[in-house]
């Protein structure tokens, strides 16, 4: 009984001692890192004063360019809602399709336009595959996710959900192209003197 409790005893130091071998080093990774920093007084001599009006003219552009953008995003929101209004005065799911077809054709910047019914399935579509899986389930209001890569491309997907018939409930869907609005990126180019 003596020489099993000893054979544990050993393992467990074992075992904490590789525990603690690399957390030891990691330590004196950062302290040593820390130290560096602390010797050059936190200041790294970049060489090269840029002057304060050409900051100032590139932070103009740059917000200039991201209210742009805000702009686009909450445009194709509130175009998006305009077609679930659409959609709920319609009570038959055929019309969607041709609703949901003008729609794509009329604003150009979306890659997919959708409807989905409340089990998730794909009443309407118009443009590349529907992607289900980007919308939240059951949404109660209409929103954006965040952007994301479907198909290598960069997307928001926009949603409005909207009630049917006698008392059915569907989402609206649009997949925002962010490729197409590079041109409000194109403009933020860096100031020169």
């Amino acid at each position: 009984m003596n020489r099993s409790a000893t054979a544990r005893s050993g393992r467990t130091r074992r075992l904490a001692s590789s525990v603690w071998v690399p957390w030891t080093c990691g330590v004196l990774m950062l302290l040593t890192v820390a130290g560096t920093v602390l010797a050059l007084g936190g200041r790294v001599d970049r060489g090269v004063t840029v002057p304060a009006a050409i900051l100032d003219n590139q932070q103009n552009v740059t917000a200039a360019a991201a209210q742009h953008v805000r702009r686009a995003l909450h445009a194709g929101e509130l175009d998006l809602a305009q077609l679930a209004d659409g959609l709920t005065l319609g009570s038959d799911t055929t019309e969607f399709d041709s609703q949901v077809k003008d729609f794509k054709q009329r604003y150009g910047r979306y890659r997919s336009v959708y409807v989905l019914d409340a089990a998730r399935r794909v009443l309407a579509r118009a443009g590349t595959t529907a992607h289900p899986d980007q919308v939240p389930v059951a949404p109660t209001r209409a929103g954006s996710s965040d952007a994301t890569s479907i198909d290598k491309v960069p997307v928001v997907v926009q949603y409005a959900p909207f009630k049917y018939g006698s008392n059915s409930r569907a989402v609206a869907v649009a997949e925002y192209d962010l490729a197409k609005m590079q041109h409000a990126f194109d403009a933020v180019r860096p100031a020169t003197a």
